[in-house]
């Protein structure tokens, strides 16, 4: 008859294993809910500091003299639920190109919509970063890198300013 006291190893390794598993598991969940506390709390907070970012930028390009290219930006507000803003780069010249990008947001929401004129739709996910504060991660890219506000608006506005200067780019005519 075994031993009434004796536990084997391997099963000691097993029980332990089990045991690091359900506490992993339990601290994702509550970092989970924690990231999902996050994003409700300063998601509305980020929105309106990318959204000045971006509204900032047609004064920016003019004063920095960039006279080729001029900046717009105008609240579309298509719902209740949703605030929504247009921003658009046009060229000055012989013959003058138009693009624009439309964001959406839904107060609380975990995403922003993206809608560029010439481009595939894309999101930006509302996410923590590394140092905790709230900013975008673009899914659609190889990067897991979560960008602030200023790098979200910088390649917003170099991928329009990118489509108005290239001599072959779809960019609409006006």
């Amino acid at each position: 008859m075994p031993d009434k006291g004796y536990i084997p190893e391997w099963l000691r390794k097993i029980k332990q294993s089990d045991d690091t598993a359900r506490a992993q598991e339990f601290a994702a969940k509550i970092a989970e809910e924690k990231a999902e506390q996050a994003i409700r709390a300063e998601g509305p907070a980020f929105w309106r500091r990318l959204i000045r970012e971006l509204q900032a930028a047609p004064h920016a390009m003019s004063e920095l003299g960039m006279d080729e290219v001029v900046g717009i930006c105008q609240a579309l507000n298509i719902s209740k639920a949703e605030e929504s803003y247009r921003f658009g780069v046009r060229s000055i010249g012989v013959i003058p190109k138009f693009t624009h990008v439309d964001l959406v947001y839904a107060t609380g929401d975990h995403q922003i919509r993206c809608n560029p004129l010439n481009e595939p739709s894309y999101k930006l996910l509302i996410r923590p970063g590394k140092d905790g504060r709230i900013g975008a991660l673009r899914p659609d890219t190889a990067s897991p890198y979560v960008m602030n506000e200023f790098e979200v608006a910088e390649e917003i506005l170099r991928s329009m300013l990118r489509e108005v200067r290239s001599p072959l780019s779809e960019c609409s005519l006006i």
